[in-house]
């Protein structure tokens, strides 16, 4: 299974999963101890990610009720065995003794463990998880303003220049003022972790919007679309998400990691970036130790794989805006699939996604565009070339290219479909500034109709005074 997948296993997988983690817990309560590398091998190899990262939650969580309670679980019968505490360093324990997984270890025990307060900010609850770390909705104790706070791996905090590195990106952040771009209020360390602190956008992720879309199909197959965008409304995404890689380019820098996960969509229908310059912390040499093939080194450095241009494979540290427009061109061809480019059993390894993404053959919307315009194809071809030279050189390029074919009135028609179904017919109504002038109304309702009677009665009204002062005067 694809570590990255939006999907959860089958219905009967995850149930014995569940049933494998209660095994667990019971185990571990009574002091045998149980070992997460034995559990992993009582399922199929393509479920284990999944398998591992309910175990060790669950083993963290349970190591960190032992550390609290300063006590041992005693067995039931005979003596019992003690479980250790968790360690001062949980994330580098557990990716040294799971190298395989390393990216599951990161996420799950900044998620567990991170601490209460950093600074003058409370974390309040998660929102939002990735190889780069956790996100939490926070507040500013003093203000009371809430935020929203990344707290990246705390392996990053210890390397003095990854440090220093990550305050001059950080710096660099702070400058960035744009309404396609989610806004750096603060950045710190903090109890040995390193955090962000960044506006709290209502909304949630293209990742998130999809996965709802998908979870409202397979439980009612009623519609064959509903589980995929318009393409209106993905071209709006590409749209708004280019003029936001626009400005940032304004400042030299590149993302270099925009994906689903990485674009909110608020309810108003505006697309922000986030997660600006943190992707690029993610390289081979921060790793605990160097992997025996340069090709399985360039996938676990590079984090993301179904979104990456060719050229990050290879030379990540010299990529242009350029590779940030193929992983927005790999973005639309997700919101109009609801599956990432080179999905399937033919490219399950990183090799295989790797030579797809440096040559292999472009997957066609031929399937899924029966009735688009045809330029969108075009386009989409443009943004995936394999060449950088072949694509759209900036992304004011794209954004205009996109123009012709975005729909905002239709985005915010799936925005609000797949998160509540009984306003979608109001969204259907709504025009791109939000104004119901088009069909749907009735023609009085309409305000732009409004203003129009209103002004004519208030002309008459003023016609008529005139020429009663007139009638006086003469």
């Amino acid at each position: 299974m694809n570590i990255d997948s939006p999907h959860r296993p089958p219905l009967e997988v995850s149930k014995k999963i569940d049933a494998l983690c209660d095994q667990f817990e019971g185990e571990f309560r009574v002091g045998l101890s149980p070992h997460i590398e034995d559990f992993l091998l009582k399922v199929d190899e393509s479920y284990r990610p999944a398998l591992f990262q309910e175990l060790l939650g669950l083993e963290v969580d349970l190591r960190l009720e032992l550390t609290k309670s300063a006590d041992v679980f005693p067995a039931l019968d005979g003596p019992a065995t003690i479980t250790s505490p968790l360690s001062d360093d949980p994330e580098s324990e557990y990716r040294l003794r799971f190298p395989q997984y390393a990216d599951l270890v990161t996420r799950v025990v900044c998620r567990t463990v991170a601490p209460r307060y950093l600074g003058d900010y409370e974390l309040l609850r998660e929102i939002g998880s990735g190889g780069m770390g956790v996100v939490y909705k926070a507040v500013q104790k003093y203000l009371n303003q809430p935020v929203a706070i990344k707290v990246l791996p705390q392996r990053f905090s210890d390397d003095p220049q990854t440090v220093l590195r990550f305050r001059r990106e950080m710096f660099l952040i702070g400058e960035l003022n744009h309404p396609n771009v989610v806004r750096a209020l603060y950045a710190g360390e903090s109890k040995g972790f390193l955090y962000l602190v960044m506006e709290l956008v209502s909304g949630t992720t293209l990742q998130g919007l999809m996965e709802s879309a998908w979870n409202r199909y397979i439980t009612d197959e009623s519609s064959s679309e509903r589980y995929r965008m318009s393409p209106g409304a993905a071209c709006e995404v590409v749209r708004q998400a280019a003029l936001g890689l626009a400005h940032l380019s304004q400042f030299g820098l590149v993302h270099r990691d925009v994906k689903p996960a990485n674009l909110m969509i608020t309810g108003d229908g505006i697309v922000k970036l986030f997660d600006l310059g943190l992707g690029k912390f993610d390289f081979g040499e921060l790793t605990a130790a160097p992997s025996d093939s340069t090709l399985t080194r360039i996938g676990t450095m590079m984090g993301t794989l179904d979104y990456m241009a060719p050229e990050q494979w290879t030379d990540s540290a010299s990529v242009d805006i350029r590779a940030d427009i193929y992983s927005l061109g790999c973005t639309l061809y997700f919101m109009l699939t609801n599956t990432p480019p080179y999905t399937g059993p033919e490219y399950a390894s990183k090799r295989d996604k790797f030579l797809a993404h440096l040559s292999g053959p472009l997957p066609s919307l031929d399937d899924v565009l029966h009735t688009s315009p045809m330029g969108i194809d075009a386009v989409y071809r443009r943004m995936l070339a394999k060449e950088p030279t072949e694509r759209f050189q900036t992304p004011e390029e794209l954004a205009a290219a996109m123009e012709p074919f975005a729909d905002h009135q239709e985005l915010m028609h799936f925005f609000v479909g797949v998160l509540d179904p009984a306003k979608q017919d109001v969204a259907a109504c709504l025009s791109v500034d939000g104004m119901a002038d088009k069909a749907g109304l009735p023609w009085f309702r309409r305000p732009k109709t409004r203003d129009q009677i209103l002004g004519f009665a208030l002309g008459a009204v003023f016609a008529l005074a005139v020429i009663g002062v007139l009638t006086l005067l003469f």
